[in-house]
This record gives structure tokens, sequence and C-alpha cells, in this order.
């Protein structure tokens, strides 16, 4: 790769016709309740048409450079660069390919053009407020915004990707990742927040009632489909009618690259079926800029013509100050993973701790084992008093999942955990966890079909005595067609509750435990005041209930976790 010539005028002076469009979710068409308040907003006229084609030239440029011996005629064509597989984020520096994504990328590295899209881009970012974040936990998470952490605007990601869309290629439903260097040798961290999606070519708004079918008949190829049925089924890539790489249906061998673009919008939603979605079309010229967290979104599928864009970052950074106090809080939440959710209620109490304990529980006996081990499970029985004020010394512990029954408050609760099922070839993060839980918060039915039939969002907001996310959701379920209003509590990043009007609750809990093994724990409470009674608990009825919903309990966990597994190898998590 070579560093081309960047001509002294490209992009320095301000787009002269450039309009700003913000996207407000609970106005757009469909609306997305679940994303009020998340940013995302296109600049339309940000390049003109002769900056977009001069600057895939440079990238071409960057690939190919030029022979020093002959004069490149006016009529040749400009060098396209040398696209590769583009390729998914798993994690710790390393990249996989995965059939959620099918495009050709090329990455250049250039200080010199991120400082020059910032230029242009800055006085947007600053009308926006994005140029210093603070208190915006649906942008930074609920930690940063507690600790008070204050990010403001450091830069671009110096790394540039072009991409290159043609007939049957897309990128799956995702959340974009977070990018994290070390502040090139200072004392303050640098982190992205935002993603920037700049459109080389394209005419803007598509013709639904020919986009439309096209659509429709991808969905349904897609690993995640919904029957007429109502259930909602995983389905690999490449099967059935949405053949992986299936070409636009009017190929004939010309340049695809002169063809009219169809497809390939930039699609937002709120579950993984993407069907109804917010669509921003290519437009040649246009930027898209939103939120990294908790925005899904997807690359539609092309069916005609070639997409190019271009993809970077808004890099932030914080103080050191900040970064002090984050060590602080981690350090200090470390000795205690969980907190007490009420005993002198019966309800479930705090079971996984990293190095030393508080909170009086009790705990009696269950499989156990690590979601990122290959071995068998183990078999223990811990039982500890309850005694309101002395704490217990350090207990290391390894429950996966906990379910607890109990029929009456004020008795023992009933705790079974059932055992993980034994395939563990793809070890989970518990940043993947974490957006799964999220995804479940609003698409139950992703993840346990067989007995929610559909999760509508009522509202997404943030409480402001605690911070926490809050989602309010109508339930459907699939047996009784009972609709049930449900309140989701994320307590980012180590558990989101679940809890109904009749005080019944599920918890889904993220931990570490002390030799760094990741855990997710369920605790299922199941409210039943008509066994109230003495003399009931061993009634017929009684244990009828009891074996369903252990029953349920233990399908929701295993088929959650597969789920996950699925979502993680995909990339879309």
């Amino acid at each position: 790769m070579s560093t081309p010539d960047i001509p002294p005028s490209f992009l320095q002076n301000p787009p002269p016709n450039a309009t700003i469009h913000p996207l407000d979710f609970t106005k757009t068409t469909p609306p997305i309740p679940a994303y009020k308040d998340h940013f995302a907003a296109v600049i339309d006229n940000f390049m003109t048409p002769t900056e977009c084609t001069e600057l895939l030239r440079l990238a071409g440029e960057s690939a190919h450079p030029p022979p020093t011996t002959t004069t490149p005629s006016p009529n040749d064509p400009p060098p396209e660069p040398t696209w590769q597989r583009a390729l998914v984020n798993a994690g710790s520096g390393t990249e996989v390919a995965s059939s959620s994504r099918k495009s050709g990328r090329y990455i250049w590295d250039s200080p010199e053009l991120a400082s020059r899209l910032l230029s242009r881009l800055t006085p947007f970012l600053t009308s926006f407020g994005l140029h210093r974040i603070e208190n915006q936990p649906l942008v930074t998470g609920l930690g940063p915004a507690k600790r008070g952490e204050v990010f403001v605007l450091a830069g671009l990601n110096e790394r540039i990707r072009f991409l290159r869309y043609e007939g049957g290629d897309y990128f799956r439903p995702h959340w974009d990742g977070c990018y994290v260097d070390d502040g090139k040798g200072t004392a303050v961290s640098r982190r992205s927040l935002f993603t920037v999606h700049l459109y080389l070519n394209g005419e803007g708004e598509q013709d639904w009632e020919v986009l439309g079918p096209e659509v429709e008949r991808v969905s349904r190829g897609m690993y995640l489909f919904e029957g007429e049925d109502g259930f909602v089924d995983l389905r690999e890539v490449g099967k059935e009618d949405g053949k992986e790489g299936e070409e636009s249906r009017g190929g004939d061998g010309n340049d695809r690259s002169q063809e009219t673009l169809l497809g390939g919008a930039t699609s937002f939603g709120d579950d993984y079926r993407m069907r109804d979605s917010v669509r921003v079309f290519p437009k040649t010229g246009s930027l898209l800029i939103f939120q990294q967290r908790n925005l899904m979104h997807s690359g539609d599928d092309v069916f005609r013509g070639v997409k190019y864009t271009v993809r970077t970052d808004v890099i932030s950074s914080k103080s050191p100050d900040d970064e002090q106090s984050e060590f602080r809080s981690q350090n200090q939440s470390s000795k205690i993973t969980l907190t007490n959710f009420g005993l002198a209620k019966g309800r479930a109490l705090n079971v996984i701790f990293l190095s030393s304990i508080k909170t009086p529980w009790t705990i009696p006996l269950g499989w156990s084992q690590s979601i990122q081990s290959d071995t068998q499970p183990r078999y223990q029985s811990i039982k500890l008093p309850y005694h309101p004020h002395q704490p217990h010394p350090p207990i290391n512990l390894e429950p996966s999942f906990i379910y607890n029954h109990h029929h009456n408050a004020n008795k023992q609760p009933r705790l079974y955990i059932p055992r993980q099922p034994p395939e563990h070839t793809h070890p989970l993060t518990a940043s993947q966890i974490w957006k799964g839980l999220l995804l479940k918060s609003r698409s139950a039915e992703t993840f346990v079909s067989a007995a929610i039939q559909s999760t509508t969002v009522l509202s997404d907001s943030i409480d402001p005595a605690t911070g926490n996310q809050v989602i309010i959701r109508d339930v459907l379920f699939r047996e009784s067609q009972k609709l049930v209003k449900e309140v989701v509590t994320a307590f980012e990043p180590t558990r989101v509750e679940f809890e109904q009007p009749d005080g019944s609750r599920v918890s889904n809990v993220i931990s570490v435990g002390a030799e760094g093994e990741l855990y997710l724990t369920y605790i299922f409470e199941w409210r039943h005041p008509e066994f109230d009674g003495e003399g009931k608990e061993k009634s017929e009825e009684w244990e009828r209930v009891k074996e369903k919903e252990r029953g349920m309990g233990q399908s929701a966990v295993e088929g959650s976790i597969k789920v996950l597994r699925r979502l993680a190898e995909e990339g879309a998590i």
C-alpha cells in the first residue's frame, strides 16, 4: 500500500449545499419506540459527486500506485482498490469470516484523509452536540454516566474502510463494536461512540414496488425467519430461497457499477427480522452518523448495481481523572457481583461473587458449569445460615443457572439449576451476552419462541432516579394466548430483570468467577398465590405446576444459550 498525494484543495472547504436530517425514531416510518432518544442523523450533500469520485480514485491509487514512467490518459478509468472479503470483529483484535456479512472491503490507513474528513464534519458534530458527551447513558452506557465521565471529540478513526457491495452482498443485523485505543502513548484513552457511513454513489429513495418483493424474498431466507404461523426460527444463510451470493436477477455480464442501484439501504430495526425497518438509502455524497451502542442495523441486500461506501468512527477521549475514577469504581464493585433481592420477601439472593461476600444468603444444591468450559458439570451442595449482621468469609461458587420456584413469599425458596448444554466450541464474551440480553428485552420470541409468540415494546427510557434502562413491553404467551405487560430493567453490565404485575420475576445475570470464568445465571421466581394454604404444597396440581415450570425454565436457559452462540458465531453480537 502506498500513500497517494491528496490534492491540497480536497475537502478543504465546507460543503456548499449540505442539509441535516436528524432521525427521531418515534416519528419515523415505521416508528421504533424502543429507540426513543437514540441518536442518528443524515447529512445530505456532505460531499459533491466529484469529491466522491476523487475519493474512490485516491483509495485505488493507495492500492495500485500509477507507474512513474507513463502518464495516465484522462480517458482511463480510475483504478479501484483491491477488494478483500469483509470480516467480522471477533474481539481481542481478531477478525473472522462470517456468513452474516458478504461484501468487498479495502482498508486505507490515512491520518491525512481522516483529518480532512474531520475538518469538514466538525461543525456538524458540534451542532448535534456530539463534540462533548456527558451524562448520556444511552450513548456511553450507564457506568460512565454514573461516574460523571465526560467524552470530548478527539478525531476520526484513521483506519478508513472502503466497502463495495454488488448483487447478493449484504450485512445482516448487528450492533457496531466500540473501537478503543490507548491514546497513542498518552494518559488519555480514546474510544469510538458513533459510526460514520459516507455513501459514494446512489440515487436516494427507491421505488418500494420494485424493491419490496426483493426484500421479502430475501427475508424469508435469512437465518432468523418468522413463518406464517408466527413461529420464529433460525435458518442458515444460503439455504432454501435466500441463497448466499445470489446475483441480481438482471445480471448479464455487463459492468454492474453502471446499473442503477437497487437495495443496499442501511436499515434500523429493534429485532432480527428487520422487515419493518427505517431505511436510509445510499445517495451520492450523503453521510449517515449514528450511535454505536444498542442501535441495531443492517446493510440491506444489493439486488442490482454496486454500492460504494466509506466507514469510519468518531473517536472521543476522556481525562486521566476519569480513568482513575473508573478504576476505583470497578475495583470496588468487584467485591460483590449481585445484590440481595430481598430475603424477607422470599426472593432469590446473591449467588455469584468474585472475591468476598457481605450479603447473607442461602443456597441449597445444584449443577454448576462454566460457560467457557468444556468439562462436565460438577455437583455441589452448599448451605449457609442467614445472619442479618454477620458477613460470611470469601467463598468461590460456580453455579451457572438457577431455577428459583416459590409458591409463597414467606416460605423457603426452592432452587433448581439445570445443566448447561455440553457443546462449548465458541466461548461467549460478557459483551456478547449483554448485547444478547438487550435484544431479548425487545424480542423475547427470538430466544424462547416455543413459549412466547411476540413482543411489543411500549416504551424505552432511562430511570432518572437510578440511571437504569427501563423497557415496558407487552408479551404474548403462545400456549395461553395471554398478553402480559412486563417491566424490564437493565442493570448494566451485570443483570436484566423481567417483572410481571403479579410480582413474578425472571433475572438474567452475567458474572465472572475468581478464576476469570464467565457465568450466565437465570433466576426464575413465579408467584402462585392460589397455593398459599397449608397442605396444598404436596397436591398433585402443585407438583404438576412445579414440573411444568421447571421444564419451561430449563428450555428457556438452554434455548437462550443456543441462540446466543448462534448470533455470536454469525458476528451479530
